[in-house]
């Protein structure tokens, strides 16, 4: 399924709430505060020229209007055409460029506890149809760099209409959009294997639909909302790539903003959710395994460790034990339960941990 048939879904399931509006062309502009300095609710600045604010009904229709109220919905509009909307619960799912951060540090004056660790990942992602000529796998086909002399990886996945997306990935260098280049990086993965000279068969007899798209990942960071000193009581949550965000090509990142959105879900319908803090300090129990896994995989690269050690000083020595050990991990994929552990966590449906868990540290240390 591509990602915009799966927001597509989600759209109109959110549109289907009888109590859903989604204010259309705004921006973010800051927060509202009370004199406990709680946030009560959100500032924005309508991006259309004439200033007014769209409001989507689950019915389709869109209202404009430049303030009053609207069905409970109380917007009001200052002289410099900045909206004030007040709010019981501020949910911050702006993803990694959010404002947020920026916006409480400034109100209290202090940095929010952040981990950082930068790296360098490039991936080209291309929409492919599939014609009569097309050589399709008999099986998804996904290598990520994953070993410390590897860098670069490909993926295939099947998408709806006979349509697939073709990513390939790189550390440290551009995957080139070029035709030509395109294919010959496809078909010239490390590992030499027939699944993934396959990928390279597929781009070469499948039919382009879109041009190659390339994104560059810097960094993956954690910010520590969790901590009592650095966050409103009231008020406000943030959730996803707001909080962390880790490497692309562990494909971690929207299936833990998935668990993060299930477990409020969850809470607000059974009447068990005790508070923003509190919430906070659950998902940071979500994100640790992931974000432990993630950076100590990152870390068994002697570039990302050279840069975490000329930022951060040496690396402490669980991480070194942790790195060292992930490193074995994914150097041992051809085990069968060691390739299953890693394809559940991936899908969200094993804990990351569970790669540290005593009968898989024997397997890793003993037999790999």
């Amino acid at each position: 399924m591509s990602r915009g048939l799966l927001e597509k879904r989600i759209r109109d399931f959110t549109f289907k709430q009888q109590n859903v509006f989604l204010k259309q062309r705004c921006s973010a502009t800051g927060l509202i505060f009370s004199n406990e300095n709680n946030v009560i609710g959100v500032k924005f600045r309508s991006r259309d020229e004439d200033n007014d604010v769209a409001v989507e009904t689950n019915e389709g229709s869109t209202l404009l209007f430049s303030g009053n109220e609207y069905e409970g919905i109380e917007i009001q509009n200052s002289e410099n055409g900045e909206y004030t909307l007040m709010a019981d619960l501020v949910v911050d799912c702006m993803g990694s460029k959010s404002n947020v951060t920026q916006w409480l540090q400034a109100k209290f004056e202090k940095q929010i506890t952040t981990e950082l660790l930068d790296v360098d990942v490039f991936y080209s992602t291309q929409k492919f149809l599939e014609n009569e000529n097309t050589k399709k796998p008999k099986v998804a086909v996904s290598f990520s760099p994953v070993l410390a002399h590897e860098t670069k990886g490909g993926n295939i996945f099947s998408l709806e209409n006979n349509t697939a997306l073709v990513t390939l990935n790189s550390f440290g260098e551009k995957p080139p959009t070029e035709k030509e280049a395109f294919l010959h990086f496809a078909k010239n993965l490390p590992s030499g294997s027939r699944l993934f000279s396959e990928l390279g068969d597929f781009v070469e007899t499948a039919t382009p639909l879109t041009k190659p798209q390339i994104y560059n990942y810097t960094a993956s960071f954690w910010r520590h909302f969790e901590h009592e000193n650095s966050f409103p009581q009231e008020g406000l949550l943030c959730i996803g790539d707001s909080v962390a965000t880790t490497n692309p090509l562990f494909n971690q990142g929207l299936m833990v903003a998935a668990i993060e959105a299930f477990l409020l879900d969850q809470k607000m319908r059974n009447r068990s959710y005790t508070g923003e803090l509190e919430f906070q300090k659950l998902i940071a129990t979500i994100i640790n395994g992931v974000w432990t896994s993630s950076m100590a995989s990152d870390l068994a690269r002697n570039e990302f460790r050279e840069k975490y050690v000329r930022k951060h000083g040496k690396i402490p020595l669980i991480l070194r034990l942790k790195s060292w050990y992930m490193g074995k991990v994914f150097g041992s994929l051809s085990h069968p339960q060691i390739a299953q552990t890693i394809l559940l966590i991936t899908a969200g449906k094993a804990n990351p941990y569970s790669l540290f868990y005593p009968k898989m540290l024997w397997i890793v240390l003993t037999q790999c």
